[in-house]
């Protein structure tokens, strides 16, 4: 897990190499976006939490989000998102095609890490809030396959 920002520049090399060879890769997954856009939205109002998954020690998967918490009608909550949504609460900020960076020849190993690591909730999170997905994307299909309850979606942007 890398909870600041100092971590999370030690790995640029991996996350170039990662997002090289991952199937689902945007120009929104590149760590200078996402770099830029939590100077900008993030750092002094939410909380860095990139999970990292690692087979003998080589960087497999990355999911870059970050948790906010909220309140609405007197309640409090916690909100989990990717990086690159979001943003200030009146300024909806939406980077789409958000996703898990991953090594395509690792999926099966990814898919399983991702829906055991979501489902437990290690985040303490109230809501995953994970819209815009990619058509294809891993967190997508665990929700749609009914393997991971927990979320809210926003709209789906069209089809390719």
């Amino acid at each position: 897990m890398v909870n600041d920002i100092d971590e999370f520049l030690a790995i640029q090399n991996e996350w170039a190499s990662l997002l090289s060879i991952s199937s689902n890769a945007t120009p929104f997954h590149s760590h200078h976006w996402l770099l830029a856009w939590w100077e900008v939205f993030g750092k002094n109002c939410f909380s860095l939490q990139i999970v990292l998954l690692r087979k003998g020690g080589r960087l497999v998967a990355a999911i870059p989000l970050y948790k906010r918490k909220l309140r609405f009608l007197g309640i409090s909550y916690t909100e989990v998102r990717f990086i690159g949504t979001g943003g200030g609460h009146d300024d909806e900020i939406c980077t789409e095609y958000m996703d898990v960076l991953y090594d395509p020849d690792e999926e099966p190993l990814v898919l399983d890490a991702l829906a055991d690591y979501l489902s437990t909730n290690p985040l303490g999170t109230d809501i995953y809030h994970f819209g815009f997905l990619l058509e294809k994307s891993l967190v997508g299909r665990l929700f749609d396959s009914g393997e991971l309850s927990r979320e809210t979606r926003s709209a789906k942007p069209p089809k390719k």
